[in-house]
């Protein structure tokens, strides 16, 4: 029977206010500037839904399914042997235009995928992490196209 396992990026600084990065992550179109484009391919997306290929990992599916303004985004998806796994974008006010963000994936998988999954997702969370932290244009938004 497989598990509940959670996978958690480091705390992150973004130059944003809580505010801007909640609207900015409402719409899955802007999470396009995060992605490795050479990693992916057939890259479908619409304001609340996403659908990749990922080489070894086959399609991947990803909607939005819960916010609490200001504070939280959650992803909902399924890929591969994984029906389904969220991944939630947390952030709090760090005073100024900054904030404090932290990137957690909960997913059922069964003990040999999470030996296989461990390093690849950390690694994908490092990156995401790494990417937003360098990123300026959060007032450029999507949302509302």
């Amino acid at each position: 029977m497989s598990e509940i396992t959670t996978f958690e990026s480091r705390q992150g600084v973004v130059s944003c206010t809580p505010q801007q990065l909640y609207h900015f992550l409402n719409d899955i179109r802007n999470f396009e500037r995060f992605v490795p484009v050479d990693r992916f391919t057939d890259i479908r997306m619409e304001k609340d839904t996403c659908n990749f290929s990922v080489p070894m990992m086959g399609r991947v599916n990803i909607m939005i399914a819960g916010r609490k303004e200001y504070s939280e985004v959650i992803y909902r998806g399924n890929a591969m042997a994984v029906d389904d796994f969220a991944l939630a974008v947390s952030f709090n006010d760090t005073g100024g235009a900054s904030s404090e963000v932290k990137l957690t994936v909960n997913a059922r998988i069964n003990p040999f995928l999470k030996m296989a999954a461990a390093e690849p997702v950390k690694n994908l969370l490092e990156t995401l992490i790494g990417e937003m932290e360098k990123f300026s244009g959060w007032d450029d938004i999507t949302e509302g196209s």
